[in-house]
């Protein structure tokens, strides 16, 4: 099999298993004598790939990665605990009882970083210690802290919401009866238009939930209306005030 052939399985994923990939990996660069970066770019997919496949392939998860007890994802951290002597990379002696922390449930893969960095930086530790390790670096909650309530909304009574809308109408419109200075009105037109707007999309919504929204064009608060387009009353001494 030849790379670019490898490159292709990899990419179309058609049920070939991460371990027979790897194992394809391996037998074309040792068939060709080529390094996995050469591997990688003839195959146009990136070294790491080929090193994670051919590390996984390479160790002892071979089994549970095939068997679903373990992920690609975490077999593919926990195949590079080990120690680097030069080239060459001797695998830790404690990897099967650190995969065996996974495989079991005894931790979660949220943990797999976790555990490697830890077994990186003490390579003499009991893999019970890396755990300990491993924990002791994790953020902890205090246990007197309790969770936010969420906060419930606040119920609204359909009567006491239409009578405040009709004595608040009422008020625009005896208010619109006198005269006010453009300094006293803009306030007050920007306040009305944000309710008039609430008022369309609380219309639009019931309207359109009977199949009915070409009805809803048009509706709102008539008097409100009148009050946005009236036109300003300039008052007395105010003629020469740019609007």
């Amino acid at each position: 099999m030849t790379p670019e052939e490898i490159g292709a399985i990899y990419r179309e994923r058609n049920g070939t298993s991460v371990i027979q990939l790897g194992d394809a990996m391996l037998a074309c660069r040792r068939e060709l004598g080529i390094s996995q970066q050469e591997m990688a770019r003839r195959a146009h997919i990136t070294p790491g790939t080929c090193h994670h496949h051919e590390s996984v392939s390479l160790s002892t998860m071979r089994g549970d990665v095939e068997s679903g007890k373990l992920a690609f994802k975490e077999a593919r951290a926990l195949a590079d605990v080990g120690f680097h002597h030069g080239r060459n990379f001797q695998p830790d002696e404690r990897l099967p009882e650190i995969v065996a922390l996974f495989t079991s449930g005894r931790l979660s893969s949220v943990y797999v970083e976790a555990i490697v960095r830890a077994a990186k930086q003490n390579p003499a530790a009991q893999v019970d210690e890396l755990v300990k390790i491993a924990f002791a670096n994790v953020k902890k909650v205090p246990a007197s802290w309790q969770p936010p309530k969420a906060h419930a909304k606040p119920a609204v009574s359909t009567k006491d919401l239409q009578a405040h809308i009709l004595a608040l109408a009422g008020e625009i419109e005896a208010w619109g009866m006198g005269e006010h200075s453009e300094v006293e009105r803009l306030p007050v037109l920007a306040a009305a238009r944000v309710l008039d707007d609430r008022l369309h999309r609380l219309a639009l919504g019931a309207t359109t939930a009977n199949g009915h929204a070409e009805a809803s064009k048009g509706v709102g608060n008539r008097r409100l209306a009148l009050l946005l387009e009236e036109p300003r009353k300039v008052l007395a001494g105010q003629e020469g005030l740019a609007i």
